[in-house]
């Protein structure tokens, strides 16, 4: 019974239960990422639910129930979701009125959105590219690209890097920014990257940029930028092209140089130096040229007191980029106070468990100091020719630095850092100073308990080219480099010694880390003991040297291999001309030369050869046989012969003419042949001595004796 009366009344609340319109909305929104997906109840056909945001009183879309049933599923635009804050829904009735409306949808930010730039940038040099990336997803819907996209550049006040603190980009403009519309992409709604034109960034300062978008109702910042520091270009420069004085033609030309984009509204002041007080004489603008003349009137219009000139290249907007100063005497001087030149680009180093350090210098030439004028003051008050300016990272060091011995045991704050004594019981590390002024040879002493030597390692090394790391024992020394980082010492006491780079403050440089350890007395051969990185082998002090001046160096070996291949080539070329001339000496001489040759003169082409004859220089040539010359004739030389018919005969009386011409007296005409060398005996023989087998010779028609 009482079963029956509890379904009677369920089936009678079934009946009578509410069919208001109801709202089902998600909890949170993601602004301006994925489609909102709203769902109604108990809606009628003609009704309209409409979307509200950050408590606007009109709402920002609509849309219409079509369909009669229980349930309805509605899909919001990403786009109508631009901002962080919250959004409600209402369902509005064909007569106006509010049906339903549901709680406040809290929306979280923007998918973030990553902007880099450059950290430090010299002005008018070149562009400047920003870098957007988004992580997450971006809405990309045909609503989304209604809105704009801007970057806002602001230039902060000098010394301050927080946001705030606006200054104008302009001297006298009003707004404290200026805005640049970003191209939207089809794809990804926000490029990747947008550019700055270099000639907004004309003024030194600290800038920062803002993402925006636009839209009817609001604009939203989706992301800021990290502070660029921008300082002045070191491209400005000026040069005489000749001493200025005497004036001469023309004028004074000075040569220009200047950053890309520098402006055409840049000038050079030409001022006067009187007992160190400089005054304006004249001023050019530089328009589009590389140059600009002063004329000579300009330096002749001055009273006797005028020590010098000097140049200034001015900026738009005033500032003083470069100076130079000329005096009027040579011989006399110029008192002219230095000053500084702007400041060079940051530069970095990072060190295995060291914090980051970032450096940056400026020099006392712009003009420098002479004829007895100031030297800049730094910012302590002191004066100096350079300036280093140093910035520490907060970065943490990792807890396994401490636990490698990584960590250094010579704090920055001790003199120790531009060499000192250390005496050690244990291992340490020594670090190399990037945060103080060295002098040229920094040397540490480093001393062990006695029966003890001493292991090196490299932990890091990243000196310049003209800077060495070396260590010294005794008589021997050891250059420690990347590619032998190892070394172990014989004595318990060394020097270290860093010699500097020559050029004041090298920034290329970021010094070395070395460890030491004292390690029980070996008996090593050598003083050293290197440990080169690759452990096949181990050289001596001659093979490390040779390993790291000839080996490791491409010049050296360039030149070595050039050395190698000429005289390779002067070798072959020697050998080629003593082969040809060997073959040419076996091929007989009466067949290396014309017939008629052979019949009237001998075959070397001089007169006489005889092995009593020890002259040196050439002699004249006989005449043909049967004039012999007026010569007497020696009747000791040959065996008395008839006289020989034939060509043949006189040929080879040629080839024997060697050993049968005598000179006469000192005249070196005074040469005969003897009548008796034309026995046919004598031609036997010689015909022996020349050829051989006188049958092998016979087959020859060119040479047979008749």
């Amino acid at each position: 019974m009482v079963f029956n009366i509890l379904l009677y009344c369920a089936i009678i609340g079934q009946v009578f239960a509410s069919t208001d319109p109801e709202l089902i909305v998600p909890e949170t929104i993601q602004a301006f990422s994925d489609d909102v997906v709203v769902q109604t109840r108990n809606a009628r056909i003609g009704d309209v639910v409409e979307l509200f945001g950050n408590n606007g009183d009109e709402p920002i879309t609509a849309q219409l129930i079509t369909k009669s049933s229980e349930t309805s599923t509605l899909i919001f635009n990403c786009g109508y979701f631009f901002n962080a804050g919250s959004y409600q829904f209402k369902i509005r009735s064909t007569e106006g009125e509010i049906l339903a409306f549901s709680r406040p949808v809290p929306a979280q930010s923007w998918p973030e959105v990553k902007i880099d730039w450059e950290r430090t940038h010299e002005a008018l040099t070149t562009d400047v590219k920003v870098s957007l990336t988004v992580e997450g997803k971006m809405c990309k819907s045909d609503i989304a690209r209604q809105n704009k996209l801007y970057l806002k550049m602001k230039k902060l006040d000098n010394g301050n890097n927080k946001k705030g603190g606006l200054t104008s980009l302009i001297e006298g403009a009003q707004r404290q920014f200026k805005i640049f519309p970003v191209m939207t992409s089809s794809e990804t709604f926000i490029p990747s990257y947008t550019v700055l034109p270099c000639e907004e960034f004309q003024n030194v300062g600290m800038y920062q940029v803002e993402l925006f978008m636009t839209s009817p109702t609001d604009d939203v910042i989706i992301s800021t930028s990290d502070v660029m520091n921008v300082e002045w270009s070191t491209d400005y420069n000026l040069k005489l092209l000749k001493h200025a004085f005497p004036c001469q033609g023309a004028g004074v030309i000075v040569s220009l140089s200047f950053p890309p984009c520098a402006s055409t509204e840049d000038s050079v002041r030409l001022l006067s130096v009187s007992n160190g007080t400089m005054k304006i004489v004249d001023s050019q603008k530089r328009g589009n040229e590389d140059h600009v003349t002063f004329s000579c009137s300009s330096f002749y219009n001055m009273n006797q007191t005028v020590e010098g000139f000097c140049f200034q290249y001015v900026v738009k907007g005033g500032h003083v980029a470069r100076t130079i100063c000329e005096p009027v005497n040579k011989e006399s001087g110029l008192k002219i106070s230095g000053s500084w030149s702007p400041w060079v680009s940051w530069s970095t180093c990072k060190r295995p468990c060291q914090k980051t350090v970032s450096r940056r210098k400026r020099v006392c030439d712009n003009p420098k100091p002479r004829g007895g004028g100031e030297i800049c003051p730094n910012k302590n008050g002191e004066r100096s020719l350079t300036e280093l300016a140093v910035n520490i990272s907060d970065d943490v060091i990792p807890s396994n630095c401490y636990a490698s011995g990584m960590m250094s045991s010579i704090d920055d704050d001790k003199q120790c850092d531009c060499g000192c004594s250390i005496k050690a019981e244990d291992k340490g590390v020594l670090v190399s100073s990037l945060t103080k002024h060295c002098k040229d040879s920094v040397i540490w002493t480093l001393r062990v308990p006695t029966g003890h030597n001493i292991l090196f390692k490299l932990l890091d090394y990243q000196l310049a080219r003209d800077e060495m790391l070396t260590i010294r024992d005794g008589r021997t020394s050891w250059p420690m480099t990347s590619q032998y980082p190892t070394a172990m010492s014989k004595s318990n006491i060394v020097i270290i010694q860093w010699v500097r780079s020559k050029v004041e403050d090298n920034l290329n440089s970021c010094g070395f880390i070395l460890s030491y350890e004292p390690v029980v007395k070996p008996t090593p051969d050598a003083r050293f003991t290197s440990i080169p990185r690759t452990t096949n082998s181990t050289l001596t002090g001659v093979g490390a040297w040779f390993e790291q001046t000839i080996t490791n160096n491409p010049v050296v070996l360039g030149g070595i291999a050039a050395c190698f291949l000429i005289i390779f080539i002067m070798v072959a070329v020697v050998v080629v001309h003593c082969r040809r001339k060997n073959k040419k000496s076996k091929i007989p001489p009466g067949l290396r030369t014309p017939m008629n040759t052979r019949l009237s003169m001998p075959p070397d082409g001089r007169s006489c050869s005889n092995a009593d004859d020890t002259e040196s220089e050439p002699m004249v040539r006989p005449r043909p046989i049967g004039n012999a010359g007026s010569g007497e004739v020696l009747p000791d030389t040959c065996i008395p012969m008839q006289p020989a018919v034939g060509s043949g005969t006189a040929y080879y009386l040629a080839q024997r003419q060697l050993e049968l011409m005598r000179r006469l007296g000192k005249d070196e005409h005074s040469q005969t042949y003897a009548t008796g060398c034309m026995s046919e005996e004598n031609l036997r023989q010689q015909e022996e001595l020349l050829f051989g087998d006188r049958r092998s010779l016979h087959k020859n028609e060119d040479l047979r004796v008749t």
